[in-house]
């Protein structure tokens, strides 16, 4: 080998070992963070429970979400509207989602069925409306449900849980 071969692989060898620590750390750190985020439970924020909003846009009007575990880990929801004269009783899958940040987290309602009822004005994977945990408050965004009440149509902290 030449001298000139011997420097380019001595130089070689040195930035090698001079990367190397550093860049095997970044890697490692990387790794760390990547899979102690992946192993965080995606349903950190408790769901499970009783929620209550009240329409104030027609009195007597309320709804109510139940969140109940169901099979295989997956939540369910039975969502009942209330209003003066008559109840809604919907069953509803719920679908858990998580921000990359894992600070803000969704519950998602969709419509699975009616219950007690012949006909629905929804159909199976109507997205009804999904809550959103932000900072400890709860955030109501509606979908094919909303209140009749003008001022609470817009996305708002307008459950909150009773149980």
């Amino acid at each position: 080998m030449s001298e000139r071969g011997l420097k380019g692989v001595l130089v070689g060898v040195a930035i090698v070992r001079y990367f190397a620590i550093p860049v095997a750390a970044i890697l490692i750190v990387a790794a760390l963070v990547f899979f102690n985020t992946a192993s965080k439970d995606q349903t950190s924020v408790d769901w499970l429970g009783t929620y209550e909003f009240r329409d104030t846009g027609e009195p007597g009007s309320m709804m109510t979400i139940e969140v109940l575990s169901g099979s295989a880990g997956e939540l369910t929801a039975i969502l009942k509207i209330k209003h003066k004269d008559a109840t809604e009783t919907l069953r509803c899958s719920v679908k858990l989602k998580k921000s990359l940040s894992g600070e803000i987290q969704y519950a998602q309602f969709v419509f699975v069925e009616a219950l007690g009822a012949k006909q629905s004005q929804y159909q199976p994977g109507d997205w009804l409306l999904s809550f959103e945990m932000q900072g400890g408050t709860l955030f109501t965004r509606w979908g094919r449900i909303h209140p009749r009440d003008e001022q609470h149509q817009i996305a708002g902290a307008w459950f909150r849980k009773i149980q």
